[in-house]
């Protein structure tokens, strides 16, 4: 059988600027160079949704979140970005468990209990930190514009906003929220999308808000709520007066462009609005603007500019007046200027994400049609009739024979649950929770050639905080790191690099692939 080409037809050629790149500059017009861009990006898009999309364009990532959570809300833009098809599952915090331990390794390994976590079409897991999601999107993407740790700062930025930012800012937002119980109401648990585990989040939300700001440290036993979090704030301020340099910086580096009009005058063009860390969009930006959405509140309510966003805020009228001031101050910081910049310009649709119905059969089983309250009826008519069944066995036969009556009813409910229960995904769930609970895990050491001893400054910088997503158990040291993976590559690319070797790294050839297919072999070292 003869190969069939014309499937190839369909897909768009795309160059780079590695040849020839003086007479384009001069020849072509700024229409034709935005279309050549145009066309890196279908040509990239092509490839990326080839990762998560099934024959007829039926996605196949999924993509496991929590509504309000600045980390979910980061990955979705990258995601979407580039194109990527994909199913949300929207979670409610707490209950987010039962679906993340579906992807945790066999015990005695640790197991998952922090999102984001996404499945690629091709099966690949990615869950220990969003810098693991934007790592594979980058790897998928470096013969085109969309180059999310270009240049190499980008990835040193990404990881500061994630360890400094992101946990200060979620407790300024659940300090705001959680003491209202109508903020609670409408953004935590109205804002997860199926009625299954909408249902499930209110009727354990009132142990559910105590665990997540215990957990969170904006409640104590003793104190209650805290409201004062003077610290959070000071973080806040710490960070965005680091982004304004960063942003000065790259404004005073960009060249005034000038241009001569047909009467031989002289016209001068201010440079664009800068970037963070690059002239394009990187993962620096996408990070600081995600976790600047729980600190700036943009609501879609009375803010143009907060359209595209897929976290729900309150607006400004619903926040107490000493957040509002802040708010306030904040928004007109150059800093916060270019987080709003970015929700406005770059922050695109949807683009491939997808939810399940929420009318669907399956996500409305009968115990949900009454919604949290019938739930809670249900279940105390059913204590009812068990308490009145129980007061008159003790009335009639005594209190012994009530008793022995009751334990005899509880195990034989019991078996008849587990033996439903028996090889199923909910016996599979229980384990791995009892193992959470009280099973201790595995702690053995990886060989020393295999993971190398990390240097201190990369010790500081590992990302296991819980505030971020990471893996925080304790034999988290013992798994190789994104800081000991960046130190191989180094290592295994500085003893490649010989003017005959096997990469061409010398001489102009390897030169032109560099520039051609994107950044060098030491960027991608440092990103990945």
């Amino acid at each position: 059988m003869g190969l069939n080409y014309k499937k190839w037809d369909n897909l768009p050629d795309y160059s780079s600027s590695s040849s020839s790149s003086s007479e384009d500059d001069n020849s072509s017009a700024p229409s034709q160079r935005r279309f050549v861009k145009e066309k890196e990006k279908v040509a990239a898009t092509l490839r990326l949704e080839a990762l998560a999309a099934a024959d007829g364009g039926r996605p196949k990532g999924v993509l496991l979140a929590v509504p309000w959570d600045s980390h979910c809300e980061a990955v979705r833009w990258a995601l979407d970005r580039h194109g990527i098809s994909y199913v949300e599952e929207s979670l409610p915090w707490g209950l987010h468990i039962w679906a993340t331990l579906g992807y945790s390794d066999p015990t005695p390994r640790p197991q998952q209990l922090k999102v984001p976590v996404f499945k690629s079409g091709k099966g690949e897991v990615l869950k220990r930190s969003p810098t693991d999601i934007y790592t594979y999107l980058f790897a998928h993407s470096l013969s085109s514009t969309l180059r999310l740790f270009t240049p190499p700062s980008a990835l040193d930025l990404q990881t500061y906003f994630d360890t400094r930012l992101h946990p200060a800012a979620r407790i300024i937002f659940l300090s705001t929220i959680l003491p209202s119980p109508t903020l609670s109401q409408k953004y935590i648990l109205d804002v997860v999308h199926l009625n299954t585990w909408r249902t499930l989040a209110e009727v354990t939300w009132p142990v559910m808000r105590v665990w997540l700001g215990w957990c969170e440290g904006v409640w104590t036993v003793r104190g209650g709520w805290v409201r004062d979090v003077e610290a959070a704030w000071r973080v806040v301020e710490e960070v965005f007066e680091r982004v304004g340099e960063e942003l000065d910086s790259v404004a005073r580096a960009q060249p005034i462009s000038t241009a001569h009009t047909p009467t031989t005058t002289t016209k001068k063009h201010k440079p664009k609005k800068p970037y963070i860390a690059a002239p394009h969009l990187t993962a620096a930006d996408i990070t600081f603007a995600a976790h600047c959405i729980p600190v700036l509140f943009p609501s879609s309510q009375t803010d143009t500019f907060a359209e595209n966003l897929t976290l729900l805020m309150p607006s400004l009228s619903e926040l107490p007046p000493h957040v509002r001031a802040r708010v306030r101050t904040l928004r007109e910081t150059s800093a916060g200027r270019h987080a709003i910049r970015m929700w406005r310009r770059e922050r695109g649709g949807g683009g491939g994400r997808v939810r399940a119905s929420r009318w669907g059969r399956g996500n409305n089983p009968w115990w949900v049609k009454g919604g949290a309250e019938g739930v809670v009826w249900g279940v105390a008519r059913g204590a009812g009739v068990a308490a009145v069944v129980f007061v008159g066995v003790v009335w009639v036969w005594g209190l012994v024979v009530a008793i022995c009556a009751a334990v005899l009813v509880g195990l034989g409910a019991a078996g008849g649950a587990w033996y439903a229960c028996r090889g199923t995904v909910v016996e599979e769930r229980v384990r791995q929770i009892w193992f959470v609970l009280f099973g201790t895990p595995e702690t053995t050491t990886a060989p020393a050639a295999a993971v190398p001893k990390l240097p201190a400054d990369a010790q500081q910088g590992k990302t296991n905080s819980p505030m971020m997503g990471g893996d925080t158990s304790p034999s988290a040291a013992a798994q190789p790191t994104l800081a000991s993976i960046k130190e191989t590559l180094r290592k295994r690319i500085a003893g490649s690099k010989s003017p005959g070797g096997a990469h061409g790294g010398g001489g102009a050839g390897g030169a032109s692939l560099n520039n051609r297919w994107g950044p060098s072999r030491e960027a991608v070292a440092r990103a990945i």
